[in-house]
């Protein structure tokens, strides 16, 4: 288990380095730092993440190496195409009240939309 404690004089020379100079083989915790408490993003090559109000730091993933198989390149085709549908219904006023309609209390449209669309369900409109 990979235990970082953070400190301020630590964070302080972590921020400072430039991002390629940065290794962090694990998630961290970072307990009892009001500088980081709270924070979500990312910052140079460090990301910080909230868990039950936990505060966490780890590196930025590097995917730049990694071969995807034909299928993974199909679903992410698939959910680009999925997010244009979504993007341009939801752009058009009449056609996300139109959807808006028949949605339960919570649901929202956009990911209504991208949901069946990855369901190969597609709304016609009239118009």
């Amino acid at each position: 288990m990979c235990k970082h404690l953070f400190n301020e004089q630590y964070l302080n020379e972590v921020l400072s380095l430039k991002p390629s100079g940065l290794y962090l083989p694990c998630m961290a915790e970072s307990r009892n730092n009001i500088i980081v408490r709270g924070l979500s993003g990312m910052l140079g090559n460090l990301v910080f993440k909230n868990y039950n109000g936990r505060t966490f730091v780890s590196q930025k993933a590097n995917t730049r190496k990694v071969k995807r198989t034909d299928k993974q390149r199909k679903g992410e085709f698939n959910f680009a195409n999925a997010q244009r549908y979504a993007g341009a219904i939801v752009k058009d006023e009449a056609k996300k009240q139109a959807v808006a309609k028949t949605l339960k209390k919570g649901e929202r449209v956009y990911n209504t939309l991208i949901s069946e669309f990855m369901r190969g369900v597609v709304r016609k409109f009239e118009g």
